[in-house]
């Protein structure tokens, strides 16, 4: 449990600091999130097993695109600029 722990935490940081670095990362990340979810629809699993081992894949990113809006909110005249 402990290194399941570490382990989600470590995945959670990669992609994370992977998103702020380039957005190119996200279509990586995509590919390799289709790469899991694609044989879990194969067997015959509940859809909350398919959302429950999305989340690895989908809260960096949420979190990623939500620190790069803060940022440039923060920047003044931002309307402006964009």
């Amino acid at each position: 449990m402990f290194f399941q722990c570490i382990y989600f935490i470590l995945k959670f940081l990669i992609y994370l600091f992977g998103v702020l670095t380039d957005y190119y990362f996200l279509f990586v990340l995509f590919i390799s999130w289709l790469v899991k979810i694609v044989p879990l629809f194969k067997s015959i699993n509940r859809i909350r097993n398919v959302v429950l081992s999305s989340f690895v894949y989908v809260l960096p990113v949420f979190s990623g695109i939500s620190l790069f809006v803060l940022q440039i909110m923060t920047v003044p005249d931002w309307k402006n600029i964009i």
